[in-house]
Protein backbone atom coordinates (compact mmCIF):
# COMPACT_ATOMS: atom_id res chain seq x y z
CA UNK A 1 0.00 0.00 0.00
CA UNK A 2 1.55 3.45 -1.03
CA UNK A 3 2.84 5.24 2.10
CA UNK A 4 2.46 8.87 2.74
CA UNK A 5 4.08 10.00 5.72
CA UNK A 6 5.42 12.92 4.46
CA UNK A 7 1.53 14.20 2.93
CA UNK A 8 -0.30 16.92 4.89
CA UNK A 9 -3.83 15.36 5.40
CA UNK A 10 -6.76 17.61 6.32
CA UNK A 11 -10.31 16.54 6.98
CA UNK A 12 -12.86 17.79 4.60
CA UNK A 13 -15.65 19.55 5.64
CA UNK A 14 -14.66 18.69 9.33
CA UNK A 15 -14.06 14.81 8.22
CA UNK A 16 -17.02 13.54 9.53
CA UNK A 17 -17.09 10.94 6.42
CA UNK A 18 -20.26 9.23 6.44
CA UNK A 19 -20.31 9.04 10.21
CA UNK A 20 -21.50 12.64 10.87
CA UNK A 21 -23.18 15.72 9.01
CA UNK A 22 -20.37 17.86 7.10
CA UNK A 23 -19.22 21.02 8.60
CA UNK A 24 -21.09 19.96 11.98
CA UNK A 25 -20.05 20.19 15.52
CA UNK A 26 -20.11 16.59 15.87
CA UNK A 27 -17.96 16.02 12.82
CA UNK A 28 -15.35 18.47 14.72
CA UNK A 29 -15.64 16.78 17.80
CA UNK A 30 -15.11 13.59 16.49
CA UNK A 31 -11.71 15.12 14.39
CA UNK A 32 -10.31 16.63 17.68
CA UNK A 33 -9.83 13.10 18.83
CA UNK A 34 -8.30 11.36 15.92
CA UNK A 35 -4.54 11.32 15.03
CA UNK A 36 -4.87 13.71 12.00
CA UNK A 37 -4.71 17.63 13.20
CA UNK A 38 -5.83 19.91 10.26
CA UNK A 39 -9.44 20.21 9.20
CA UNK A 40 -11.09 22.39 6.19
CA UNK A 41 -14.05 23.92 6.76
CA UNK A 42 -16.34 25.94 4.91
CA UNK A 43 -17.82 29.66 5.87
CA UNK A 44 -20.14 31.69 4.70
CA UNK A 45 -22.73 34.44 5.84
CA UNK A 46 -26.32 33.27 6.63
CA UNK A 47 -28.44 36.91 7.61
CA UNK A 48 -25.17 38.01 8.25
CA UNK A 49 -23.87 35.55 10.83
CA UNK A 50 -21.34 33.36 9.62
CA UNK A 51 -22.02 29.35 9.62
CA UNK A 52 -20.29 26.55 8.71
CA UNK A 53 -21.55 25.31 5.38
CA UNK A 54 -20.82 24.45 1.88
CA UNK A 55 -23.93 25.83 0.21
CA UNK A 56 -26.43 28.30 1.45
CA UNK A 57 -28.41 27.07 4.00
CA UNK A 58 -32.18 26.76 3.90
CA UNK A 59 -32.74 27.47 7.95
CA UNK A 60 -30.74 28.91 10.75
CA UNK A 61 -29.61 25.47 12.31
CA UNK A 62 -26.03 25.63 11.30
CA UNK A 63 -23.06 25.63 13.64
CA UNK A 64 -21.47 29.18 14.12
CA UNK A 65 -17.94 29.56 13.14
CA UNK A 66 -17.62 31.21 16.48
CA UNK A 67 -18.38 27.84 18.24
CA UNK A 68 -16.47 25.94 16.03
CA UNK A 69 -13.13 28.34 16.64
CA UNK A 70 -13.76 28.04 20.72
CA UNK A 71 -14.14 24.02 20.45
CA UNK A 72 -10.90 23.96 18.16
CA UNK A 73 -9.03 25.87 20.47
CA UNK A 74 -5.88 25.71 18.85
CA UNK A 75 -5.86 21.57 18.76
CA UNK A 76 -5.70 21.83 14.64
CA UNK A 77 -4.98 24.09 12.08
CA UNK A 78 -8.06 24.85 10.23
CA UNK A 79 -8.39 25.66 6.12
CA UNK A 80 -11.31 27.98 6.17
CA UNK A 81 -12.94 28.11 2.89
CA UNK A 82 -14.46 31.39 2.69
CA UNK A 83 -17.54 30.74 -0.14
CA UNK A 84 -17.91 34.51 -0.89
CA UNK A 85 -16.13 37.48 -0.95
CA UNK A 86 -18.91 39.22 1.53
CA UNK A 87 -17.95 37.05 4.12
CA UNK A 88 -14.16 37.69 3.99
CA UNK A 89 -13.53 40.51 5.81
CA UNK A 90 -15.94 39.30 8.51
CA UNK A 91 -14.36 36.35 9.01
CA UNK A 92 -11.16 37.72 9.43
CA UNK A 93 -12.52 40.13 12.07
CA UNK A 94 -13.44 37.48 14.23
CA UNK A 95 -10.85 35.47 14.04
CA UNK A 96 -8.50 38.34 14.89
CA UNK A 97 -11.38 39.53 17.77
CA UNK A 98 -11.85 35.66 18.86
CA UNK A 99 -8.99 33.54 18.04
CA UNK A 100 -5.88 35.83 17.75
CA UNK A 101 -3.89 33.22 20.23
CA UNK A 102 -4.11 31.17 17.37
CA UNK A 103 -3.74 33.41 14.03
CA UNK A 104 -1.00 31.33 12.56
CA UNK A 105 -3.15 27.95 12.59
CA UNK A 106 -5.79 29.48 10.14
CA UNK A 107 -5.76 29.09 6.59
CA UNK A 108 -7.83 32.10 5.04
CA UNK A 109 -8.90 30.18 2.03
CA UNK A 110 -11.32 31.19 -1.05
CA UNK A 111 -12.28 30.01 -4.92
CA UNK A 112 -12.75 34.05 -4.77
CA UNK A 113 -9.79 36.09 -5.21
CA UNK A 114 -11.49 39.46 -4.29
CA UNK A 115 -12.04 37.56 -0.59
CA UNK A 116 -8.24 36.89 -0.56
CA UNK A 117 -7.31 40.62 -1.76
CA UNK A 118 -9.68 41.39 0.92
CA UNK A 119 -8.29 39.72 3.64
CA UNK A 120 -4.48 40.78 2.46
CA UNK A 121 -5.07 43.87 2.69
CA UNK A 122 -5.94 43.36 6.16
CA UNK A 123 -3.22 41.73 7.21
CA UNK A 124 -0.11 40.84 5.28
CA UNK A 125 0.65 38.29 8.06
CA UNK A 126 -2.41 36.28 7.05
CA UNK A 127 -1.77 32.78 5.59
CA UNK A 128 -4.06 32.42 2.46
CA UNK A 129 -4.85 29.87 0.16
CA UNK A 130 -5.96 30.18 -3.48
CA UNK A 131 -8.46 27.29 -4.66
CA UNK A 132 -8.49 27.07 -8.74
CA UNK A 133 -10.46 25.42 -10.79
CA UNK A 134 -8.33 25.68 -14.07
CA UNK A 135 -6.43 23.83 -16.81
CA UNK A 136 -3.56 26.85 -17.30
CA UNK A 137 -0.65 28.04 -15.65
CA UNK A 138 -3.01 31.64 -14.70
CA UNK A 139 -2.90 30.01 -11.24
CA UNK A 140 1.10 31.12 -10.99
CA UNK A 141 0.28 34.89 -11.41
CA UNK A 142 -2.28 34.89 -8.98
CA UNK A 143 -0.17 32.78 -6.40
CA UNK A 144 2.51 35.29 -6.73
CA UNK A 145 0.26 38.23 -6.72
CA UNK A 146 -1.83 37.32 -3.38
CA UNK A 147 1.66 35.99 -1.85
CA UNK A 148 -0.64 32.56 -1.01
CA UNK A 149 0.68 30.01 1.61
CA UNK A 150 -1.55 27.31 -0.36
CA UNK A 151 -2.68 26.35 -3.67
CA UNK A 152 -5.36 23.91 -3.69
CA UNK A 153 -7.46 21.75 -6.64
CA UNK A 154 -8.93 19.34 -7.60
CA UNK A 155 -7.39 16.09 -7.75
CA UNK A 156 -8.70 15.41 -11.61
CA UNK A 157 -6.69 18.66 -12.17
CA UNK A 158 -4.06 17.73 -10.96
CA UNK A 159 -3.01 15.19 -13.67
CA UNK A 160 -4.10 17.68 -16.66
CA UNK A 161 -1.96 21.17 -14.95
CA UNK A 162 1.10 18.51 -14.22
CA UNK A 163 3.74 20.52 -16.15
CA UNK A 164 2.30 23.49 -14.83
CA UNK A 165 2.35 22.47 -11.41
CA UNK A 166 6.28 21.55 -12.28
CA UNK A 167 6.61 25.15 -13.81
CA UNK A 168 5.12 26.32 -9.93
CA UNK A 169 7.07 24.45 -7.68
CA UNK A 170 10.14 25.96 -9.50
CA UNK A 171 8.92 29.52 -9.23
CA UNK A 172 6.74 29.83 -5.79
CA UNK A 173 7.69 28.80 -2.28
CA UNK A 174 4.01 27.14 -1.51
CA UNK A 175 2.30 23.75 -0.43
CA UNK A 176 0.43 22.36 -2.99
CA UNK A 177 -3.25 20.39 -1.78
CA UNK A 178 -5.33 17.81 -3.95
CA UNK A 179 -8.75 17.64 -2.89
CA UNK A 180 -11.29 15.40 -2.84
CA UNK A 181 -8.82 12.23 -2.40
CA UNK A 182 -10.37 9.41 -0.34
CA UNK A 183 -8.23 6.36 -1.06
CA UNK A 184 -4.56 5.79 0.13
CA UNK A 185 -3.15 4.62 -3.53
CA UNK A 186 -4.91 7.84 -4.72
CA UNK A 187 -3.14 9.78 -2.55
CA UNK A 188 0.08 8.24 -2.77
CA UNK A 189 -0.05 9.25 -6.96
CA UNK A 190 -1.01 12.53 -5.43
CA UNK A 191 2.24 12.85 -3.55
CA UNK A 192 4.67 10.79 -6.58
CA UNK A 193 2.98 14.33 -8.24
CA UNK A 194 4.71 16.68 -6.24
CA UNK A 195 1.49 17.49 -4.11
CA UNK A 196 1.83 18.28 -0.61
CA UNK A 197 -1.13 17.11 0.90
CA UNK A 198 -4.62 16.32 0.47
CA UNK A 199 -8.27 17.19 1.46
CA UNK A 200 -9.99 13.99 2.07
CA UNK A 201 -13.81 12.80 3.48
CA UNK A 202 -11.57 9.71 5.01
CA UNK A 203 -8.35 11.00 6.82
CA UNK A 204 -8.61 8.29 9.35
CA UNK A 205 -8.13 5.38 6.71
CA UNK A 206 -6.05 7.58 5.21
CA UNK A 207 -3.68 8.12 8.26
CA UNK A 208 -4.26 4.31 9.09
CA UNK A 209 -2.67 3.32 5.55
CA UNK A 210 0.44 5.07 6.90
CA UNK A 211 1.29 2.43 9.88
CA UNK A 212 3.66 -0.19 10.03
CA UNK A 213 2.80 -3.89 9.63
CA UNK A 214 2.62 -5.10 12.75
Amino acid sequence: MAKTNDLEIWAHRGGGGKKFDENSIEAIKNALHSKYKKIELDVRLNDNVLVLSHDQPLNHGRPLLSDALKLIDGKMEIYLDIKHSEAALKVHELIKDEYIAHYDSVVFASFELEALRLIKNKSAAARLGLNYRGIDDHFIDLAQELDVDYLAMNWKRVIPNYFNLKQARQELDVKYLAYTVNSPILAGMMQRMGMSGIITDCPNKIVASNKPPT
